[in-house]
């Protein structure tokens, strides 16, 4: 298999795999998730394997360390057992929801980096304008920042004023009924 055959391959499957992993987490069918989890791994391991040419991750891992690779995937491993976890646990679903998202966002925005840093690495660094490509990633990194900040601040809920519950924003549930002090 050619390099770039094996990277849309890797991209397919990884999109989805995330697809059907947020579906049967959604619907609560974790035995099938699970499933879903392990057949993307052993796929994309046995496709990783019939590749003929040297894989650029290959060549760089002394680039950018085997640290960051087995942090990333140590934390991507807490992240689906955190999860699985807090399915099985007590947590009502808004707390699990809250926690899911921003532990898959993070788990996100911590292969983007990767994956950025390599599209960097190959194609820009040897540019004689690399201070510009960086400036421009710095800024793309900042803003998706500030995005993330504004989805999830606090700024669509229920705030307790006066012993009433006030609307601030637009809070997807209904006014708690827990007493307001």
């Amino acid at each position: 298999m050619k390099l770039k055959n094996y990277h849309h391959l890797q991209n397919a499957i990884s999109l989805a795999a995330i697809i059907g992993l947020e579906y049967f987490i959604s619907v609560s069918s974790f035995l099938w998730a699970l499933t879903i989890l392990l057949v993307a791994v052993v796929v994309l391991f046995i496709a990783r394997k019939s590749v003929t040419e040297v894989v650029f991750d290959e060549r760089d891992n002394n680039l950018r360390g085997q640290s960051f690779l087995m942090a990333a995937y140590t934390f991507a491993f807490l992240v689906v057992v955190t999860i699985i976890m807090l399915l099985l646990g007590p947590v009502s679903k808004e707390e699990y929801q809250i926690i899911s998202v921003t532990l898959i966002v993070s788990l996100v925005i911590i292969f983007g980096v990767q994956r950025l840093y390599y599209i960097y690495y190959q194609k820009f660094a040897h540019l004689e304008k690399k201070g510009i490509y960086i400036a421009l990633g710095i800024i793309m990194i900042l803003i998706i920042l500030v995005g993330m900040l504004r989805f999830f601040s606090g700024e669509d809920d229920w705030i307790c004023q006066n012993g009433q519950w006030v609307k601030h924003g637009f809070p997807e549930s209904s006014a708690p009924t827990t007493e307001c002090k």
